[in-house]
């Protein structure tokens, strides 16, 4: 590992910690040196992934937090604060999938997706900015469903697209701060948010085995290939990239992204 890409030193905090991409990204940082903040909705997972990270000699605090809740978000940034003095990095990442059907969703369909996905990441940028040392990063987990059309995930898609355009926004807005502001994109990752989509183990593996069949690199991503993303663009090793959303498909996005 490159001196200057070493976390020693550094804070960064992330949501949806607990599991998935979060998590991994959570045990990448940790591995690096980077001091981790966690903040799930599910309080036996965060403190299992907090204890996993400090087994492995890692430092590690996890804090229960609800992104659709300004005021518990708020507090999470607060403790985490209070305890680190500042960030170095914040990886808005809490976000909950959707199950493709017609254009045809329910109101509680739609107020759930826009809550998590777009006004969480939202509520945790507004209290995490202003703590954000110079020369810090934001990396927002994204999807590939922002940068391509997909049938059947329309509102799915535009909390996506909405969260490319906000990150896009702010690095202008922070590039004076030497903050750059990045979004990762991935494509199919096999997470627990997957399977509780499709709702069962079987078939979740099916869509997925599905997937890699037209897959350019034959294969969907484990949530680890897309820590490693993560993780890079929080680095100094990104220093000079800002505003950009990075695809982690397996050159799905070849066939037809922007």
């Amino acid at each position: 590992m490159d001196e200057a890409d070493s976390g020693s030193g550094r804070v960064v905090l992330i949501t949806g910690a607990a599991s998935g991409i979060g998590e991994a990204a959570a045990h990448a940082f940790a591995g690096r040196g980077w001091t981790v903040a966690l903040g799930d909705v599910d309080e036996e997972r965060l403190r299992s992934t907090e204890e996993a990270i400090r087994e492995a000699g890692g430092s590690a605090a996890g804090i229960a937090v609800d992104v659709r809740d300004r005021s518990s978000v708020d507090g999470l940034v607060s403790a985490v604060i209070h305890r680190f003095g500042g960030l170095d990095a914040v990886c808005p990442n809490a976000g909950i999938g959707f199950a493709e059907r017609p254009f045809e969703q329910t109101a509680e369909d739609v107020d759930a997706l826009l809550e998590v996905n777009l006004r969480g990441v939202i509520y945790l940028l507004l209290a995490a900015v202003p703590h954000v040392r110079e020369g810090g990063a934001i990396v927002i987990t994204a999807s590939t469903s922002g940068l391509l059309a997909h049938e059947g995930g329309a509102i799915y898609a535009a909390t996506k697209i909405a969260l490319i355009g906000l990150g896009r926004s702010l690095a202008i807005e922070l590039a004076p701060r030497s903050i750059r502001v990045n979004m990762v994109c991935p494509g199919a990752v096999n997470t627990p948010m997957i399977r509780s989509v499709w709702g069962s183990e079987d078939e979740a593996r099916r869509a997925l085995d599905e997937y890699a069949q037209g897959n350019p690199l034959g294969r969907f991503a484990e949530p680890e290939d897309v820590a490693r993303a993560i993780v890079f663009l929080a680095s100094p090793g990104a220093r000079h990239i800002t505003g950009v959303s990075l695809r982690v498909d397996g050159g799905d996005g070849l066939m037809g992204a922007v």
